[in-house]
């Protein structure tokens, strides 16, 4: 283990309580795509205590560079040079620091061109120490050049604390208006013991290295008091006018408590640094640390957020901590915080903090990685953590978890960037795998899932049932995905606004099915969703369905279908299916001309009317409906009734016509017989001629 988790472990004895690890809810994998572990040989040792990535040699190209501690018997100072190629990460400079002293380690890195002469600078922060668990009695700045094929020593520069322990952690650099400074935090302690928090400013030239300020500040109290800095950084976190603030964080001891403390300070590259806030806390239990910083613009609004990861301590567990901060109101203001441990059986859980955009998503992502122990008797087993967060408003929402499966692989330092500059942020990480040291670069890798969806009927009705059927598939390997929950929503029309009408579970064969009945005719959007698990995208998709009104069906009957004129006819019908409704009957004469009445039908659909046929000759009868919202209009059988003189009525006047006849005829032969007897008589008149 190196002299900063000793410390930290020194540190770190104070108390926590169990808190279930929240869900994960990112549909994506940490994919790990490049690694390398040194030495070959699990007799010797070897950790990274610090990442950054940048082009360390001017050249276009981007590096890793880490820094740590290397033991093959000796303890040496480490810093090892890589660049990616293909699907390689490849060690150009591997440099073994080894001073007088035998206890010496790296603690952080940072790459910069310090002295402005256009060419960037690998600077880092050391400690050195008489021997392994004692305290370190000098710290160091290392300033080298790499050229690209060699690793040229610029300036090394140790300095020491007014007491008898010196510890230097953390180094970040302060740019602005080309002026380029070293920042370092650590802390030192007096006998009695009380610690004193350090703050440092440095300047470089090219060839010298001059302290600019030292800046010391402690807690009062009795033995065991005081403060202590761990991690700086730098960025415009308050008035957005392109100065750079320092921001510092570490824990405050009064002896009866320990707090994290948050820092704020200006700094304008020369004078007095000016303190513009501080914030003190306790969050549970009898201590909170915080011993990781990030600065990043978390929302997008050009207002950078301060990212603080530390622990959270109630006897015997330490929960790791993760909180946000602004300090754009003049006031420093917590805006979300959350604590957690891996699991049950987790007594430690020590995380750093770096952010980035690592899933292409438009937003920025906290990344925390680290370790937590689950001990197995007295034995601690350290196992990788890494998480992503997503922040928004005053939430913290965990998008994914990973923990290695490999014990004993601690992840001690942390940091986001563009390996490749292929356009995507990588999460690059190091640390300690079974005794050796590891540094991987993890990618966020996205498993694509589709989803299949089917309606029947093609053409629904009104009232009728619809099937909905789908399968939910890798898209990647056409594998099915079972046991998975699938939301199914239904639009309107052209409403975007859905609503639910189901989830489902796939089966082993990743179908599922459900049905549904519309609640009347028109257009609509049936849509399935998958929010997508731990190993898997989320995905959705829609089907579309016009449904209809339903068909209606008018049958009409008459009372008789042969009457004579003046007789009234009656008519009944029924309207399927059966609704209240108006039924408009036709009644139209032999010439052509029609009457219609309108008649309502009862609950079960029939209705009846009557008319009277006034004249004989073939009446044709029908109904009609306009239909409603639901059903459509019908149109009935048409009838045909026949009205005609009574069959009596005919015969007994014809029976007249033809006795009427024969008297006719009677009369006239009676007329003519009468003449014919006269005919022999000769008027006197005649006769006297």
């Amino acid at each position: 283990m190196n002299r900063r988790s000793v410390s930290l472990a020194i540190l770190f004895l104070l108390p926590l309580s169990i808190i279930s690890l929240p869900h994960a809810n990112a549909n994506y994998r940490l994919n790990q795509t490049l690694v390398d572990t040194w030495p070959s040989t699990i007799a010797n040792y070897a950790v990274a205590s610090g990442v950054t990535m940048a082009d360390a040699a001017s050249s276009g190209t981007n590096n890793i560079v880490t820094v740590g501690n290397y033991n093959n018997g000796t303890n040496f100072g480490q810093l090892r040079i890589y660049h990616k190629s293909g699907t390689s990460l490849v060690l150009d400079d591997n440099t073994l620091f080894k001073p007088p002293a035998p206890n010496y380690y790296l603690s952080g890195v940072a790459v910069n061109d310090i002295a402005g002469t256009g060419h960037n600078d690998t600077i880092f922060i050391a400690n050195i120490g008489p021997s392994t668990g004692t305290p370190t009695i000098a710290s160091q700045i290392g300033i080298f050049r790499w050229t690209g094929s060699s690793l040229v020593k610029e300036k090394t520069y140790n300095f020491t604390g007014p007491g008898n322990a010196l510890e230097t952690r953390s180094i970040a650099i302060w740019s602005h208006n080309g002026v380029h400074q070293i920042v370092t935090l650590g802390y030192y302690r007096m006998p009695g013991p009380n610690d004193w928090a350090q703050l440092g400013i440095w300047s470089f030239d090219g060839v010298n290295l001059s302290k600019v300020l030292l800046y010391n500040w402690t807690t009062p109290g009795p033995t065991g008091s005081g403060s202590q800095g761990y991690t700086v950084a730098t960025g415009d976190v308050s008035n957005n006018n392109g100065t750079p603030d320092i921001v510092t964080v570490g824990y405050t001891n009064n002896s009866t408590v320990t707090q994290s403390e948050l820092r704020v300070w200006g700094w304008t590259g020369a004078g007095t640094l000016a303190p513009k806030g501080t914030r003190d806390w306790l969050t549970t239990g009898v201590g909170t640390v915080a011993t990781t910083v990030a600065i990043k613009d978390l929302t997008g609004n050009g207002q950078a957020n301060i990212i603080v990861g530390g622990q959270d301590l109630t006897f015997p567990i330490w929960r790791a901590e993760l909180t946000v901060w602004s300090d754009w109101s003049g006031t420093l203001t917590q805006q979300a915080g959350t604590t957690w441990i891996t699991s049950p059986q987790t007594s430690i859980d020590v995380i750093h903090v770096a952010a980035g955009d690592v899933d292409a998503s438009g937003a920025t992502e906290i990344v925390t990685a680290g370790q937590a122990d689950m001990p197995i008797g007295s034995t601690d087993i350290y196992y990788g953590t890494i998480r992503v967060w997503s922040f928004s408003g005053s939430t913290l929402t965990l998008q994914k978890s990973y923990l290695s499966p490999t014990i004993n692989s601690p992840i001690s330092t942390i940091t986001i960037g563009d390996l490749g500059r292929a356009g995507k942020q990588d999460i690059i990480d190091g640390g300690q795998l079974s005794g050796k040291g590891y540094l991987e670069v993890r990618d966020v890798a996205f498993a694509n899932s589709t989803v299949s969806l089917t309606l029947a009927p093609s053409s629904p009705v009104s009232g009728q049932s619809i099937s909905i059927m789908g399968t939910l598939t890798n898209a990647t390997d056409q594998t099915t995905i079972s046991s998975a929950p699938v939301l199914l929503e239904y639009s309107t029309g052209s409403s975007s606004s859905y609503q639910i009408l189901a989830t489902v579970m796939t089966d082993s064969q990743g179908r599922f099915a459900s049905s549904w009945t519309p609640s009347g005719p028109g257009s609509y959007t049936i849509r399935a969703t998958w929010n997508g698990d731990e190993t898997h995208m989320g995905t959705s998709n829609t089907a579309s369905s016009t449904v209809g009104k339903a068909p209606s069906v008018i049958l009409l009957s008459s009372s008789n279908f042969n009457a004579k004129p003046g007789d009234t006819v009656s008519v009944n019908g029924y309207l399927y299916p059966a609704t209240p409704a108006n039924i408009s009957i036709t009644y139209t004469n032999p010439s052509g001309t029609s009457v219609t009445h309108t008649v309502k039908t009862d609950n079960t659909g029939f209705f009846t009317d009557t008319n009277t046929v006034d004249s004989a000759g073939a009446w044709k009868i029908s109904a009609t409906w306009s239909g409603n919202s639901m059903d459509s209009g019908a149109s009935s059988n048409n009838l045909s009734v026949q009205t005609q003189p009574d069959p009596i009525q005919y015969s007994l006047a014809t029976y007249g016509l033809v006795l009427a006849g024969a008297a006719l005829a009677v009369g006239i032969g009676a007329l003519a017989m009468t003449r014919k007897h006269r005919a022999p008589s000769v008027p006197a008149s005649v006769q006297a001629k």
